[in-house]
């Protein structure tokens, strides 16, 4: 199926906050979905344009999933960013929610050129941010952001996600949130959910991203969002969240639109 197709019957499915009855859910959804705008929006947003427009070039490595050699690719940085970088509109549902949840440990599983971390690390800076990245260059650049933001708490680490990944929770005694977007893979995206689901607790919640850019990844997110260990999903189209809070007596799993969308829902 395609990702046209797939939007078509997310938007027939998809309800409105107005539809959602669990009273977490309704306050996490509204907040995220909210026209909330933040200081720290335009200056990551600055720094997003530079990269759009960037002349330099960097070396791509696609490592892929289980692969320890991977194809050198010189690409031009704007490239990378107009295609590989989340929206602002996605890079800013992140902010919110981790303004909302607080989390005191975060994993990003690709950190890209850094945007997205950076979003993170702003939203809570007395959270410990562990930025994973497979591309030399790629967290090179990403530093360069962070620094020039003055963003303090990202721990960058370089290598291959199946290495880096499980080093990091094997130094961890739990994790609150985990921001998914590298290997957009059936098999890689499942094995990194079960790695983290081992430390998650009763208040985690892990973001997936594209969840409907493949069919091995729409096939992914339905396999994870119904593993006993998850209590309910919020399907925003471009991300997934899990969460696995013991209080949800039946598993909830919601398809969200933004309200415009369906505005009559409001009254209905």
């Amino acid at each position: 199926m395609s990702i046209y197709s797939e939007a078509l019957r997310f938007y027939f499915l998809a309800v409105t906050r107005y539809r959602v009855h669990s009273p977490y859910l309704y306050e996490l959804v509204s907040l995220l979905l909210d026209d909330r705008h933040f200081y720290a929006f335009d200056e990551i947003e600055e720094e997003r344009k530079k990269l759009l427009t960037s002349k330099s070039n960097m070396t791509m490595i696609d490592l892929g999933a289980g692969s320890r050699k991977g194809n050198n690719q010189t690409k031009r940085i704007k490239d990378v960013a107009s295609s590989s970088l989340s929206s602002a509109w996605q890079c800013q549902i992140l902010y919110k929610l981790v303004s909302h949840l607080e989390p005191s440990t975060i994993i990003e599983i690709g950190s890209s050129l850094g945007v997205s971390s950076a979003y993170i690390s702003n939203a809570n800076p007395q959270a410990k941010v562990y930025s994973l990245e497979g591309n030399q260059d790629s967290i090179t650049i990403a530093k360069t952001l962070a620094e020039k933001l003055k963003l303090k708490n990202i721990d960058f680490r370089l290598g291959n996600f199946d290495d880096t990944l499980p080093q990091t929770l094997e130094s961890l005694d739990k994790i609150d949130l985990v921001f998914v977007d590298g290997n957009h893979r059936k098999d890689a995206t499942i094995a990194y959910f079960n790695l983290i689901k081992e430390k998650a607790h009763p208040n985690s919640c892990i973001v997936f991203d594209d969840i409907y850019w493949s069919t091995g990844m729409t096939e992914a997110w339905n396999t994870i969002k119904n593993d006993e260990c998850v209590k309910a999903s919020v399907d925003l189209f471009y991300f997934g969240i899990v969460f696995f809070n013991e209080d949800f007596k039946q598993k909830k799993h919601l398809k969200i639109i933004e309200d415009r969308f369906k505005p009559w829902q409001k009254y209905i």
